[in-house]
């Protein structure tokens, strides 16, 4: 084992200066292309002019980073477009420097999948694209070459920590080919599917068998059962929690363990895995589940089930009755567009979707929704004044329109 990596859903960087094309370390080599133009050339820039982590090229307002960090009283930071740079992070003679009609924020504005197309028409295929398209194949080439990785989701957090060590891997093979003197790492996820949603949980299965391929071992520790039914080999430890556990209740493949009677993953494996194919693991169709086992992830599955579908009826609550709601307006963090949302109160609620939709950007209004829970008033003149003197006038100079159309509202 050449390394032990382990991987979780943690955030990449807690600012805005780690970008995709610099965790994947190519930014290097697009800063060499900019600074050999001969624009550059004559005006006497050099590749460090093209970074916006340090040199004379990068705005002084904003360092670099292309937004100013306000910091909030108890929500989290609040960053805000550079007025100096608009977001573009460089001064006005380095933005002039065209690569093949492109800007170095032009470049640092293409997605994955466009950044592919554009290296390979000027030629930089094997050193830039070849890499990029790592990216794509993982499900991430919506995601922009700058893109603050501050802002990426746990999901896509967790893919892309994923795509360096099967870019490495990838280069390893091409280098030294996989002879008997390749070693692979080991790699170990607590629960990595948590939070993810079922085309993502799909997704991620697809990077592991990458890794596999790649020469590298896998050790999972998972409840979800499309893991479970995904692997090559399972230890199912128990029979139960606590004292009454730490046994190892069976080893094999995950036809053996369904077939283990003290089992609890064996009694739930038996509903996804269908009886008497050669490879029921990797195998899709119509499952049919037990009363008693209508609590698992198959029976959830199964559309055919009343229960698993109870949830498709709106749930019904009353804005300014008794129950009241929690609103949400003009959320825009991140990948919010300007949403409204009312979340009933004294409810479950669930919000879903795919990684990187937007779903974790309305914790910054977690606390915002705490205060306003015993609020009564629907003015929103209350509202912003559990927001900070600066943030207050922050989010009327940025938002003056809505700030109109509140005053209106507010009126009788």
């Amino acid at each position: 084992i050449g390394e032990v990596v382990m991987v979780d859903q943690s955030p990449l960087a807690r600012t805005p200066r780690s970008t995709p094309i610099l965790y994947l370390g190519l930014y290097d080599r697009v800063r060499e292309l900019f600074a050999a133009q001969p624009e550059a050339m004559s005006q006497g820039l050099t590749a460090s002019a093209f970074s916006f982590n340090s040199g004379s090229g990068r705005c002084e307002r904003c360092s670099g980073t292309g937004f100013e960090k306000i910091e909030m009283q108890f929500l989290s930071d609040l960053y805000v477009r550079c007025a100096e740079c608009e977001g573009k992070r460089f001064q006005p003679h380095v933005l002039k420097i065209k690569l093949h009609g492109k800007s170095i924020h032009d470049v640092l504005e293409l997605t994955v999948s466009q950044a592919i197309q554009f290296f390979a028409q000027i030629g930089e295929e094997k050193t830039l694209s070849d890499p990029l398209d790592v990216l794509d194949e993982v499900g991430l080439g919506y995601l922009r070459l700058g893109q603050p990785l501050n802002t990426l989701s746990g999901g896509e957090s967790q893919r892309l920590k994923l795509v360096r060590h099967l870019a490495e891997s990838k280069t390893a093979d091409d280098v030294e080919g996989n002879g008997d003197g390749a070693r692979g790492n080991l790699f170990i996820f607590d629960e990595p599917t948590t939070g993810l949603h079922f085309d993502d949980v799909a997704m991620l299965l697809q990077v592991f068998q990458r890794l596999v391929e790649c020469g590298n071992s896998i050790i999972v520790i998972e409840h979800n059962l499309e893991v479970i039914k995904s692997a090559d080999w399972i230890v199912d430890l128990g029979p139960e929690a606590g004292d009454d556990g730490g046994e190892v209740v069976g080893v094999g493949t995950p036809e053996q363990i369904a077939k283990i009677d003290n089992s609890h993953t064996g009694r739930f494996l038996r509903n996804v895995i269908p009886s008497g194919k050669a490879s029921p693991a990797r195998t899709e169709g119509p499952r049919k589940s037990a009363r008693k086992f209508e609590r698992s992830f198959a029976y959830a599955q199964d559309d055919s089930e009343e229960f698993a579908r109870a949830a498709e009826t709106a749930p019904r609550f009353r804005i300014n009755g008794t129950n009241g709601a929690i609103g949400i307006h003009g959320a825009r963090e991140h990948n919010l567009k300007n949403i409204d949302v009312t979340i009933p109160r004294d409810q479950m609620v669930v919000i879903t979707g795919l990684s990187g939709s937007g779903k974790k950007d309305r914790d910054d209004f977690s606390t915002v929704c705490r205060r306003m829970r015993g609020s009564s008033s629907s003015n929103w003149r209350s509202r912003m004044s559990i927001l900070s003197p600066v943030c207050r006038q922050a989010w009327r100079s940025s938002n003056a329109s809505l700030v109109a159309e509140a005053n209106r509202r507010s009126r009788p």
